[in-house]
């Protein structure tokens, strides 16, 4: 039976490790969020989108790593929420039978 934590979730009735539960999510989401930023910046040049905003300069660099870390970021927020939702839902435990005592 699963207690409902994360590092709790049976398969082939052996526990799956925490370390394996994060890898599930984080490895995944960093090759996407290269695979969006890549297609991202194809389309858009960060230096004229800032310029747009009126923010303050940044180099194609900095603004090429802030966007792959901010896709990151929201990648693993995707990747926790469906990590979350595939654990198994724990049954309530049925009420305990009253034993009345006879005196």
């Amino acid at each position: 039976m699963t207690t409902g934590r994360p590092d709790d979730v049976q398969g082939a009735g052996e526990r799956i490790p925490r370390v394996q539960l994060v890898s599930a999510v984080v490895w995944p989401a960093f090759v996407m969020a290269g695979v969006a930023t890549a297609v991202f910046f194809t389309f858009l040049d960060p230096v004229h989108v800032l310029e747009c905003t009126g923010e303050a300069p940044l180099g194609r660099t900095a603004a090429y790593s802030l966007g792959f870390f901010m896709f990151w970021a929201l990648c693993i927020a995707t990747g926790a929420g469906t990590a979350y939702f595939l654990r198994p839902e724990v049954p309530p435990r049925p009420p305990r039978p009253r034993t009345e005592e006879l005196s």
